[in-house]
């Protein structure tokens, strides 16, 4: 069955170099210069040089997002995370789990023992006298209201399809779920299920900018940037070349973080366009 499946792959890559090469013949006989080296399709399957067969393959990654100047919410987790992963080449159908987004925890009351007691009366002293004046009980009273000492900790589960490059283990796992497929297929007698086969395509290495020109980054995903790129890429085998990042974990940022990937990505994926800023007092003419 390997066999089989190593063969289709090759010729499946073959007819796609095939087509390649008689698009590429047929300028190349009306025009006199030829097409450039680097596109021609070489004869290990039509795959250009660079490029390497790929399929997608289910990933899943786990991290806990903490902060204690950008606080967000399960929605605000899920989407820019998804947002952030499709643009690496994900599929679009991310699937982010965020839970606990509302619980905070406020480090003072781990490391100040007057506040560790807070809540509670001396035995000795039933109105509490010794403790403090009651212009420092307010005080305190009002800041524990405030979520300036407060710090977001929030269990975060990442699921989706990213392209993998096709490798014998790759092809024995494909294999696995194929024979999964078609035994669950005579079991419920569902023949969709069987039909269901990983199609194979070609791919490359590409530099992805993750930044506000080209996804919409704002300062507060910096923290977030942050720790994806320290965690869940590495875990997903996408390599970050350049980070620009401003975090603080003591005071909020309010520079757009900037991140470059190295991902692998489907020939012809459309990269995230950096948009053009408007000109305060221009006027666009269509």
């Amino acid at each position: 069955m390997r066999r089989t499946l190593t063969f289709s792959l090759l010729a499946a890559l073959a007819m796609n170099g095939a087509v390649l090469s008689q698009e590429q013949e047929q300028p190349a006989q009306e025009q006199a210069e030829p097409d450039p080296p680097q596109l021609l399709p070489r004869e290990d399957g039509g795959l250009a040089a660079g490029q390497v067969p790929a399929v997608l393959k289910a990933r899943e990654a786990s991290f806990v997002y903490r902060s204690s100047t950008r606080p967000l919410s399960c929605d605000q987790l899920r989407q820019r995370i998804a947002n952030i992963m499709r643009a690496l080449g994900a599929r679009p159908d991310v699937d982010v789990r965020a839970n606990d987004c509302a619980s905070f925890i406020d480090p003072m009351s781990m490391t100040d023992p007057s506040r560790m007691g807070r809540g509670t009366q001396n035995p000795m002293d039933p109105y509490d006298r010794s403790s403090s004046s009651p212009l420092d009980r307010a005080r305190s009273s009002r800041s524990d209201l405030s979520d300036s000492n407060r710090s977001q900790s929030t269990s975060v589960r990442i699921r989706l399809m990213m392209p993998v490059e096709v490798t014998p283990e790759i092809v024995d796992e494909v294999e696995k779920d194929k024979a999964r497929r078609e035994l669950v297929s005579r079991v419920q007698g569902n023949r969709t299920a069987a039909m269901n086969d990983a199609i194979f395509f070609p791919a490359e290495r590409q530099q992805v900018e993750l930044s506000h020109d080209t996804i919409d980054l704002e300062p507060l995903d910096c923290e977030l940037l942050d720790q994806l790129s320290m965690g869940v890429f590495r875990k997903l085998d996408l390599k970050v070349t350049n980070r620009s990042l401003s975090c603080d974990p003591s005071e909020r940022s309010y520079i757009p973080p900037s991140v470059t990937v190295e991902a692998l990505l489907p020939v012809g994926y459309q990269l995230p366009v950096k948009q053009k800023k408007k000109v305060e007092g221009s006027i666009s003419i269509p």
